[in-house]
């Protein structure tokens, strides 16, 4: 299960990382890394603020920020960063002048909507999910392999061709290969127990899980 707990002050930076992969393209987006560290920062530290983060080997691989009292939130929010919302806005204005514009008064005049249903909803602003899942490291912490073949699944120059690759490139092949997970020759179906079954197989269950949890 990834864990999910409140977000800190140092995940900000990761917060914002996510944010502009998964939204690429998106006017916040465009309004730079600055302006989106001061808006995730205000939900995660603001007392109407509210922010949680999914993090997978001390990395935040998603997150969803909302507010307890919209209209009081994004009052102040204004109120104390309307010079780093404005000269953001200015240099997307050159470049996009009629969606920026658009989207400019929309922001400047959005209240949000307190939610209605319960007393202490919180008002859902931003949700997403890191789409670059990729293995950044593996560990065997037990086996009962044959000495010789099977037991190499714990040498590093097999355990080094995951770093970096994503759930396409988790495939065992018994060719020489850098773009998937070349087989430990006498021992393929060992290679292809550690690579397939195991992580490509969790690397699954984590990115169904969290999509899952950010369309609810």
């Amino acid at each position: 299960m990834v864990p999910i707990r409140s977000a800190k002050e140092k995940d900000i930076e990761q917060i914002v990382s996510v944010h502009m992969r998964a939204f690429e393209g998106f006017f916040l987006t465009l309004m730079g890394r600055e302006f989106l560290e001061e808006l995730y920062r205000s939900f995660a530290v603001e007392e109407d603020g509210t922010c949680i983060v999914a993090v997978a080997q001390d990395r935040v691989v998603g997150f969803a920020a909302g507010t307890l009292y919209p209209e009081r939130f994004f009052r102040k929010l204004r109120r104390k960063h309307w010079h780093t919302f404005l000269l953001r806005s200015l240099r997307v204005l050159f470049r996009r002048p009629f969606r920026t514009t658009r989207k400019l008064i929309s922001a400047l005049s959005y209240k949000g909507d307190q939610p209605r249903s319960h007393k202490e909803a919180a008002l859902l602003s931003s949700i997403a999910v890191d789409p670059d899942f990729k293995v950044r490291k593996i560990s065997i912490l037990g086996h009962a392999e044959t000495p010789g073949l099977g037991d190499e699944i714990e040498a590093e120059s097999f355990q080094n061709q995951f770093i970096g690759k994503g759930p396409d490139h988790l495939t065992v092949l018994k060719t020489e290969t850098t773009d998937y997970i070349q087989a430990i020759s006498g021992a393929t179906i060992s290679s292809r127990a550690v690579a397939e079954d195991a992580v490509k197989a969790g690397l699954d269950f984590l990115i169904t899980t969290m999509t899952d949890k950010s369309e609810e």
